[in-house]
């Protein structure tokens, strides 16, 4: 049994209902091959003198302070800018004061001080408070399974 549905006859398929060999696929996307012949239009309208004059002005424009201008010269030549990766923060903490709940809430108050003065970022010190917790949390459960009690 094979049916066919409205994409003009490709839909035929097999009783599980998977399309049969030799579907085209269907009519594709009409919206891309709409702005695919818009495109076309416009690379056939512009001739290469036309695009050097329009580049010409933009490099004027540019030069004379047109800021915006200037962004879609350099976007179209150099390419977008992409956001500078964060640099590695410079805070640092004993090791040993994970310890102790004192010593977390000490490496703890110092990141804060990081973060306020800008040395550590909002995310990273997120992240760094998560490993000081479960390292703590960790280290008392090994404590207290050392100690012979069941967890």
């Amino acid at each position: 049994m094979s049916t066919t549905d409205s994409n003009g006859g490709n839909g035929a398929r097999d009783t599980s209902g998977r399309f049969q060999k030799g579907n085209a696929g269907g009519p594709g996307n009409p919206h891309v091959r709409r702005l695919a012949a818009h495109q076309a239009a416009v690379r056939d309208a512009l001739r290469p003198d036309d695009l050097r004059a329009v580049l010409k002005k933009l490099h004027s424009l540019a030069l004379e302070g047109d800021v915006a201008a200037a962004r879609v010269l350099l976007e179209r030549v150099v390419g977008k800018s992409r956001p500078e990766p964060e640099a590695p923060s410079s805070w640092t903490f004993d090791p040993e004061d994970i310890h102790t709940e004192a010593g977390r809430e000490r490496a703890i108050k110092s990141l804060l001080g990081a973060v306020a003065s800008g040395a550590v970022s909002a995310s990273e010190a997120k992240a760094l408070v998560g490993f000081i917790e479960v390292a703590g949390s960790v280290l008392t459960d090994e404590l207290l399974a050392n100690l012979g009690f069941r967890l």
